[in-house]
């Protein structure tokens, strides 16, 4: 009595779904420390998946240029430093930029058609609206008695203003005659 042969049919339902986990890892400082952007794929391609990287403005720069994943790492992230652009405006409300990752491939399982994805940076500002003023060492002066010394007095900004800023001057000391009691600054002057 012995047993016999069953045939058992087996149907394999692949569930891997191709597609892009791009994470962001917080906030980039403009000027100062950037964040990084976690990129890797959800499945195994059957080709290299190369991916241009760009920034979606000039709020953000972004390295390194291209990632490639290949069999034997879709399954590693591979970082993308996003570092916010220093740009002396003191709050700017449009200060974000995406980073963009377009993918290209001879892949056939999917990955030929996943394209664009963007992941949106958030910049923290690092600039603060203040008004400087520089003093020269002493007074000038010439040898002539009647001859009224005088002070240069040099003011900036420490960042690029959004309107004119105005300025009105006064004299503590009134026997000093001032010759200007307002100056105007803005951002075309900044340079």
């Amino acid at each position: 009595t012995g047993v016999a042969d069953v045939t058992i049919n087996v149907v394999c339902v692949d569930n891997d779904a191709h597609g892009i986990t791009a994470t962001v890892a917080g906030t980039a400082i403009e000027g100062g420390a950037p964040t990084t952007v976690s990129v890797v794929l959800t499945s195994e391609p059957d080709a290299d998946v190369v991916m241009a990287v760009a920034s979606s403005n000039g709020y953000g720069a972004v390295a390194p240029a291209t990632l490639t994943f290949k069999a034997v790492n879709w399954f590693t992230p591979q970082a993308v430093t996003a570092t916010a652009v220093d740009d002396n405006i003191e709050f700017d409300p449009a200060a974000t930029f995406d980073v963009i990752l377009t993918a290209t491939t001879t892949d056939t399982t999917g990955y030929a058609t996943v394209g664009v994805t963007t992941r949106s940076v958030g910049v923290l500002e690092d600039d603060v609206a203040q008004i400087t003023q520089g003093l020269p060492a002493m007074l000038r002066h010439t040898e002539d008695p009647a001859a009224t010394p005088t002070l240069d007095i040099v003011l900036s900004l420490t960042t690029e203003p959004e309107v004119d800023v105005f300025i009105d001057l006064s004299v503590v000391q009134s026997s000093v005659p001032v010759v200007r009691t307002e100056a105007t600054l803005s951002a075309a002057r900044l340079t």
